[in-house]
């Protein structure tokens, strides 16, 4: 039972849906000819205006020609001014005109199509139960009221609200899943950005470091050289003091020898 007020249903449905289909099918395709048709009219329409200021240019130029000849000479500067201003305020009339003409003429293609789908709708609608009711009405029988408030209404809108029910869970659920990735997009990118100055910090560290043993190893060569530096003055000091002593050992020495020669010499006299 079940299984066949569905089919049913679905029935309806697709029919309902081809016959939409076909109006707006009709719908596009009068759109699309009204559309041409005025297009058509306004090319006509300015090829007609063109061809009539033209036409009154040519005029104008004759007739100013033939003026100036009647008076034998040149218009003045105002006469030629007024010229102008006429002739724009011809030319406004008959835009002012032309224009009321073509919307008058719009108005009433609306209007008609309007009619027009309208009977198509009216037309459209079930057949069979338009003729039920002529039936009716030809038997002397009260079109039937439709009622409000009946079981099958109670039981559309209780369905109606399942599946509204349904909907918002769906809508809800899906909301929270997309918090939930949001959340942990948030904090993946925190954490990454941890991590990034977790390293940044680790290389700060290791430059310091490096450079910290730089330094040292400067300050150790440095402090090696001053010692080197220090022994060799040193050394230098030691070997000149050797020096020193050598030369007062040698001088002693030469004055020994001189006062034993001098004992020799005395003691032969």
């Amino acid at each position: 039972m079940k299984k066949r007020k569905r089919r049913r249903r679905n029935r309806r449905k697709r029919r309902r849906k081809r016959k939409r289909k076909k109006r707006r099918k009709k719908k596009r395709k009068r759109r699309k000819k009204r559309k041409e048709e005025e297009e058509e009219e306004g090319r006509r329409r300015r090829k007609r205006k063109k061809e009539e200021e033209e036409e009154e240019e040519r005029e104008e130029e004759g007739g100013g020609r033939r003026k100036e000849e009647e008076e034998g000479g040149r218009r003045t500067k105002k006469e030629e001014e007024e010229r102008r201003s006429r002739k724009k305020k011809k030319k406004k009339e008959e835009e002012g005109r032309r224009r009321k003409e073509e919307e008058g003429g719009r108005r009433m293609r609306r209007k008609e199509e309007e009619e027009e789908e309208e009977k198509a709708r009216k037309e459209g609608r079930g057949r069979k139960k338009k003729k039920k009711e002529e039936e009716g009405r030809k038997e002397g029988r009260k079109k039937k009221k439709k009622k409000r408030g009946g079981r099958r209404r109670k039981k559309k809108m209780k369905r109606k609200r399942k599946k509204r029910r349904k909907r918002r869970k769906k809508r809800r659920k899906r909301r929270r899943k997309k918090r939930k990735k949001r959340k942990k997009r948030k904090k993946r990118k925190k954490e990454k950005e941890k991590e990034k100055e977790k390293e940044k910090e680790k290389e700060k560290k290791k430059k310091e470091r490096k450079m910290n043993e730089e330094e040292e190893e400067e300050r150790k060569t440095k402090e090696e050289e001053k010692k080197e530096k220090k022994n060799e003055k040193d050394k230098e000091k030691e070997k000149e003091k050797e020096k020193e002593e050598e030369d007062e050992e040698e001088e002693e020495e030469e004055e020994e020898e001189e006062e034993k020669n001098k004992k020799k010499k005395k003691k032969k006299k």
